[in-house]
């Protein structure tokens, strides 16, 4: 019995102990997180005097004042999808000037262990931010919100510097999902150490519109996976319209990084309207790089096709001390089904000690990809494959779109691409002199089940064997309708529009120029072939057999040397001096034809490329010729070239030389950047 009365007492005991222990952390819990309802700005200034509370608010707010919160904020806020406009009034910190690892800029040790903070469902509208000393954070920074969801930022400005977090940093929101940002800018130089971006540091599932970053960026992270870009480091299903990055972005010492002018790695999305202007340098990437003027990286949806569509950029692209580089003046790489459409680069490209590095004028390598209706204009050195347009190209097609420039390599290269694979090229070409080693072509490298027509290339052809004015080598192809015009300087395997043919057709194709090479296996039309079919074409040309020269006439091999330092230093396109540029194209655009051509059976100028005949290169009015004002059109009449702004197709038609968005334009790159922003941010 009295065991009975002890073990009841004690289990009476231990009942109490434990209903007083939930009941303790129930009212610690309920004192420290409780949830607060802001309906005037007044309540959403009182949030200083209770920094642990989860706060919603129950209506839209107008405030003509604001003081930003101090302290360490660790409660959360949810808008329930209501805004706060701020009436444009300009504050001096964040809106929680000392906020914990998410929301806002941090600025003191304390908020490292403090509770992760989470804002979600809230418009911020007519709010400028003007920062006169730089401010330091942790983990997510962003000088709105560091980490939040569903926010909608509408007319935010920001002047500053930030020195980021541990992981993500931008100028306005650090990492964000479910997001919009309009008409947004931010202006001043932010650092940050693994995604780090001028607007956004890590974007998911969000829009930006019409916004802008100006300054500076760089990472400080070394030995490490890098993304950054002049407007979102790293995004996802991001889609961005009318907006630009005039700005420097360095990164260094990482072991594998993603630079671009607009954004640093792009998956699934899509990107409008918009242009990057500024200097992109990659030092020391000890694994691999991609970089590109417009995104580092560019993976398209699998099931749905991706867009870069009216975008440019001239960026001065920079790199040194770097590995397996994939370089591209618009993105390093494409990856499923991403179409570039009405896009240009006209910048630079420097390489320094950079091994492996493949570029390509627009980018390094694509697949399943469509380009259409777009141009690079530079040169470009490199020790990996180059390509006018890129490198390499997988089941693509290219379309109404070209190179000019010059091109020198240590690998394949061609003025349109490198390489092809179960690619379709149609009214493209490339103009410009293209050196390397094995398989080089005025139009591509190597074609692999590849079908090309109404398509030329001008230039010289140097390298050592598989050398073509027009192809290198070729298997399982079709060309029709095509022509080249250049003299081939090499060894092994020349010919004057293909330097191998296997399982070819060639159709109304012809080439202008000389074969010189020292070798086997050189030709008029063709250095060699098997199993080809050749229908209705024509050569211009003067073979010529070094072994058939006496030994002790060197006269060819000092014609080599000479046009060999000719392609370095003449027809050279200096991004410093724009009265180069136009000089290359006057002295070539009366070469060109129409970029629009149709196929042969519907162009309204048939007999240009008719089936019984070879393709006329000489005429009394060629298509594209340009004399006193006037040009040759698809008529083979003489008219009056078109005034500044007058709708073109074609660059000749122009009294400035230049046709881009359907519009004639001025030369001048200021002109054409002032221009561009007129038509698509008016």
């Amino acid at each position: 019995m009295k065991y009975f009365k002890y073990k009841t007492k004690k289990n009476f005991f231990n009942l109490n102990f434990i209903l007083g222990f939930f009941l303790l952390v129930f009212l610690i819990s309920f004192s420290s997180a409780r949830t607060i309802e802001i309906s005037t700005c007044s309540d959403f200034q009182n949030i200083q005097n209770d920094l642990n509370s989860d706060y919603i608010l129950a209506n839209d707010l107008k405030c003509d004042q604001f003081t930003p919160i101090t302290g360490v904020f660790n409660g959360s806020l949810n808008g329930r999808g209501h805004t706060i406009d701020f009436n444009g009034i300009t504050i001096t910190e964040s809106i929680f000037a000392r906020a914990s690892f998410g929301s806002g800029v941090v600025l003191n040790e304390e908020a490292k262990n403090s509770k992760y903070i989470f804002v979600t469902d809230l418009f911020i509208k007519n709010l400028n931010i003007d920062f006169s000393k730089s401010k330091f954070g942790s983990s997510d920074v962003g000088v709105i919100f560091g980490t939040s969801h569903k926010v909608f930022l509408n007319n935010v400005s920001f002047t500053g510097n930030i020195i980021g977090g541990n992981s993500s940093t931008g100028g306005l929101l650090g990492y964000s999902r479910y997001s919009k940002l309009v008409n947004c800018s931010v202006v001043g130089d932010i650092s940050g150490k693994y995604q780090v971006g001028g607007l956004v540091g890590n974007l998911w599932d969000s829009e930006i519109y019409d916004s802008s970053f100006t300054g500076n960026l760089n990472n400080l992270f070394k030995d490490s996976t890098i993304y950054i870009g002049g407007l979102v480091g790293n995004s996802v299903q991001v889609n961005i319209f009318n907006s630009y990055s005039i700005s420097n972005i360095l990164a260094s010492d990482s072991k594998i990084l993603f630079l671009g002018g607009l954004v640093g790695d792009f998956n699934q999305g899509n990107i409008y309207n918009s242009f990057f202007n500024g200097k992109l340098v990659a030092n020391k990437s000890s694994n691999t790089l991609s970089i590109g003027g417009i995104t580092g990286d560019f993976e398209g949806n699998k099931n749905i096709q991706n867009i870069l569509s009216n975008c440019f950029s001239d960026a001065e692209i920079v790199v040194s001390n770097s590995k397996n580089s994939k370089v591209g003046g618009l993105a390093g790489e494409l990856r499923y089904s991403v179409s570039v459409l009405n896009s240009n680069f006209n910048g630079s490209f420097l390489l320094i000690d950079s091994n492996t590095s493949n570029v390509g004028g627009l980018f390094s390598s694509g697949s399943g990809c469509e380009v259409a209706n777009s141009f690079a204009i530079t040169d470009i050195y490199t020790i990996g494959s180059a390509g006018g347009l890129a490198a390499s190209l997988t089941s693509c097609n290219i379309s109404n779109s070209y190179f000019i420039g010059n091109i020198e390599s240590q690998s394949r290269s061609g003025g349109l691409a490198a390489s092809l694979t179960s690619c379709n090229i149609s009214n493209s070409y490339s103009i410009g002199d293209i050196s390397g080693y094995n398989y080089i072509g005025g139009l591509a490298g190597s074609f692999y089940n590849v079908k090309v027509s109404n398509s030329y290339s001008i230039g010289d052809v140097f390298g050592n064997n598989y050398l073509g004015g027009f192809v290198g080598a070729l298997h399982n192809s079709t060309i029709s309708n095509s022509y080249s015009i250049g003299d081939v300087f090499g060894n092994n395997y020349l010919g004057g529009f293909i330097g191998s043919s296997n399982y070819a057709n060639i159709f109304n194709s012809s080439y202008s120029g000389n074969v010189i090479g020292k070798g086997n296996s050189l030709g008029e039309f063709t250095g060699s072939s098997s199993n080809s079919n050749f229908t209705n074409v024509s050569s211009d040309m003067e073979n010529l057999n070094e072994n058939s020269f006496n030994e002790e006439d060197s006269s060819l091999e000092s014609n080599l040397d000479a046009s060999s330092e000719e392609v370095s230093n003449d027809n050279s396109i200096s991004n410093d001096d724009s009265n180069s540029q136009e000089s290359l194209i006057d002295d070539t655009s009366s070469l060109e034809t129409e970029s629009n051509l149709e196929d042969s059976s519907s162009s309204p100028n048939n007999d240009f490329y008719s089936e019984t005949d070879s393709v006329d290169l000489v005429s009394s009015c060629t298509l594209g010729y340009r004399e006193n004002g006037m040009y040759c059109n698809e008529f083979g009449e003489m008219v009056s070239q078109l005034s500044l702004d007058e709708v073109c197709q074609n660059n000749f038609e122009c009294e400035g030389n230049l046709c881009i968005n359907s519009f004639c334009v001025d030369s001048d790159f200021w002109s054409r950047v002032f221009l561009w922003i007129k038509r698509w941010f008016a």
